[in-house]
């Protein structure tokens, strides 16, 4: 329930345009291992001066651990797509 409604408060500032706080929300959800907001975070974080006129910081450390858990994610639904298809080979 409590990281449910952090990622709607999350969303409802990025769709606000409050980006600052948005960043600060999907950071702290990324760092508890939620992947939908580590992905956001690393897209915030990478292109943050491009789409959103600021810079976020983040350690090297917070960078490393969201991209493994996107990565895990991403090979994660890989497997059951694959296994869907029935490519279990």
């Amino acid at each position: 329930q409590l990281q449910a409604a952090r990622l709607a408060q999350a969303r409802q500032a990025f769709r606000q345009g409050r980006y600052p706080a948005a960043y600060g929300r999907f950071t702290a959800l990324a760092d508890a291992g939620h992947a939908p907001s580590a992905e956001i975070s690393l897209l915030m974080w990478r292109h943050g001066r491009e789409l959103f006129g600021s810079d976020w910081s983040a350690t090297p450390v917070q960078v490393r651990r969201w991209t493994a858990t996107v990565v895990e994610r991403a090979r994660a639904g890989a497997g059951w797509a694959e296994a869907a298809r029935g490519d279990t080979d």
